[in-house]
């Protein structure tokens, strides 16, 4: 496995001495350095991938090693920080230590305890990482689909944080392989019913005369071929919790025996005289609109009510592209490790494909194009040829402007569709453009031209910041 490693020093032959150490004590160490600790910052904010382990001096002018380990405790916990002190100068060392250094090495700093930290540090990361594939943690409880560090994941973090180890009914919307799932089991392995079971249901996979059966089982002799009682997905759950995903695929008919079932606390099995109560805290998601369901009548209003307790809406990976390296990132220490192939890094190109394709399958179409990425790459950087061609061919729908823009008071229709884009424009010029000529065909209403574009309100304000647009 490669393991990224940030020296910081304003002595040029300490940071060479350093550099040569580690470098012949291990290949597969990818080390930078740079000056200061205004640099590393500045480094450790672009890096398109994270470092593992930061080495830094405490003595340095501007921003001391102490206060850059502050600074990347706060924005980078995942990164392990080695604080060189000055001879005897225990105090500081604590200090860093409280701070959050991994550990310390004191002046003058002698080879082979240097050595041997940083190797430390990386067999404490590796095996971490082996713990989270191999003793199927990332399958229990997957956080690295939803890792990120935008606003909005930011907002789904503190709201699963806040509700999880309470009853209330959750209903989690979001696009397909947005993690909807996920979100689902951080709420239940995050409550006091970890230990107790986590039943899932998928109502899109049963026709509407089955989940009746599937959700409350039947007795004996129900119908034809019931040979024996059979428990439903609520009695299996009990104590626990119950996952009903794609609820809105559920048929009206079963909405009402769904909605009896909050309202009276129990049910009946089919076949069944009596009346069955369980202790099961609920949490349904879809990846529809199920106001608009309502609205249609394809979604009973009141159970929709019911449900809607605690909302929590996944943002589409489209609206936070600044989580795609992160997730990316978090995707290729998983499968390096699955498919024995620790030595690979992307490519600066491999990370910009990421970040223009528009990603409609969402996050678990990054993890599956990262798993193929890792299975076909021939050498150590994954470069743009190993991921699914779809990617290379398609960097995102250009939304076309429709009558409905005009109608609500936009411009005709040549003025509407021409977006002025020219052969040799970058991706961020038809960008800009593109949002500019939008918000001239909706009179400069933001939720339109949002819709129009297929991002969220959100994410449309802060590319008109970015791109300092009226």
């Amino acid at each position: 496995m490669r393991w990224r490693i940030l020296i910081v020093d304003d002595e040029e032959s300490i940071r060479e001495a350093f550099y040569d150490v580690l470098r012949t004590d291990d290949k597969n160490y990818q080390i930078e350095m740079v000056s200061n600790g205004e640099e590393a910052i500045v480094k450790l904010k672009n890096a398109l991938q994270t470092y593992d382990i930061v080495l830094t001096d405490e003595l340095m002018a501007k921003v001391s090693g102490l206060e850059l380990v502050k600074w990347v405790k706060k924005n980078q916990p995942e990164t392990d920080v080695v604080v060189i002190t000055a001879h005897g100068d225990i105090e500081k060392a604590v200090t860093a230590m409280k701070e959050g250094a991994t550990n310390f090495i004191p002046k003058p700093v002698e080879t082979p305890r240097l050595r041997q930290v940083v190797k430390d540090i990386c067999l404490r990361r590796r095996l971490e990482l082996e713990n989270r594939v191999l003793k199927g943690r990332i399958r229990e409880y997957d956080q690295s689909m939803v890792v990120g560090n935008s606003i909005e994941i930011q907002e789904v973090y503190r709201k699963v944080e806040k509700v999880a180890d309470t009853d209330a009914v959750v209903l989690i919307q979001g696009e397909s392989g947005t993690g909807k799932e996920v979100i689902a089991r951080a709420l239940h392995f995050r409550s006091s019913r970890r230990k107790k079971p986590f039943v899932v249901v998928n109502c899109a996979a049963l026709p509407a005369t089955l989940l009746e059966n599937e959700l409350f089982g039947h007795e004996r002799e129900a119908f034809t071929g019931a040979s024996s009682t059979r428990k439903g997905r609520f009695e299996q759950a009990d104590s626990g919790t119950i996952f009903l995903d794609e609820i809105t695929e559920m048929s009206l008919e079963n909405q009402s025996r769904f909605l009896r079932v909050l309202e009276d606390g129990g049910f009946h099995r089919i076949g069944g005289a009596e009346f069955l109560t369980v202790d099961v805290r609920i949490i349904a998601a879809s990846n529809k609109d199920v106001v608009d369901l309502c609205r249609q009548g394809k979604f009973r209003e009141d159970l929709f009510y019911r449900l809607n307790v605690v909302p929590i809406l996944i943002p589409p990976l489209r609206d936070r592209i600044g989580d795609i390296p992160v997730l990316a990132q978090a995707f290729l220490r998983e499968f390096s490790v699955r498919y024995n192939r620790e030595d690979l890094i992307f490519s600066t190109e491999a990370v910009e494909l990421l970040n223009r394709y528009a990603w409609p399958g969402n996050v678990r179409e990054l993890r599956n194009s990262v798993e193929r990425a890792v299975i076909l790459s021939g050498a150590e950087i994954i470069l743009p040829e190993a991921f699914p061609e779809i990617l290379q061919r398609d960097q995102g729908v250009v939304p076309q402007l429709t009558s409905s823009a005009q109608s609500s008071g936009g411009t005709n229709d040549s003025q509407a569709v021409q977006t002025g884009i020219e052969a040799g424009m970058t991706l961020v010029d038809i960008e800009k453009k593109l949002i500019e000529k939008t918000l001239r065909a909706v009179n400069g209403h933001r939720k339109k031209a949002a819709d129009l574009l297929g991002i969220s309100v959100r994410a449309l304000q802060y590319k008109i910041k970015d791109y300092n647009l009226k």
